[in-house]
């Protein structure tokens, strides 16, 4: 199971306090940011139990920040965005070889 938020945590100190905040809350999840993303995506994975976003959202509330669930579709497009990054990124580098 994986739940993807939406939050306003700007620096990688204070995704790893909130990350070690839910490894300590709960048993079996796993947590990860991506700061580069425009939404500030935090990742919360367990490979037994569904998401208690409910308490997640808390445990980010009380670090300070914002948490919102993430719908969908908001999911799917930001899941994709690094694979589509790092295949623009060859591409390019690929066509300004074939220019010179």
């Amino acid at each position: 199971m994986v739940e993807v938020f939406k939050t306003n945590v700007k620096y990688q100190e204070e995704a790893n306090g909130i990350i070690d905040h839910i490894r300590n809350a709960f048993d079996g999840y796993d947590a990860n940011f991506d700061l580069e993303d425009c939404d500030k995506i935090l990742r919360v994975c367990s490979q037994t139990k569904k998401i208690d976003a409910e308490s997640i959202i808390k445990i980010v509330q009380n670090s300070g920040f914002d948490a919102e669930v993430l719908d969908e579709d908001t999911k799917i497009l930001t899941s994709g965005f690094s694979d589509i990054k790092s295949d623009l990124i060859i591409l390019t580098t690929s066509l300004s070889f074939l220019v010179l």
